[in-house]
């Protein structure tokens, strides 16, 4: 998935918002445009959230592990995932 590809999939979802919480590789983010970050920024639904990515890891961790870790980090509290 390239930066022009993600920016495509994210307008699609913008117009259909057929999804309330987008996340994706904030290097994306880094690449947009500022009027289309402004238009992301402003969205409601979906929000569109940029988490920074690691494509390898000092520890072995599961991906749902490292998401947990991630949000963990991020909003201070424990988040269950069923």
């Amino acid at each position: 998935l390239d930066s022009a590809r993600a920016k495509e999939l994210i307008e699609k979802e913008l117009l259909e918002q057929r999804f309330t919480l987008i996340f994706i590789d904030e290097k994306f983010l880094l690449s947009f445009d500022s009027r289309f970050n402004k238009k992301i920024q402003e969205s409601a639904k979906p929000l569109v959230m940029g988490i920074p990515l690691k494509s390898k890891f000092k520890e072995e961790l599961q991906a749902q592990d490292y998401f947990l870790k991630m949000i963990q980090d991020a909003i201070g509290y424990e988040i269950r995932i069923r």
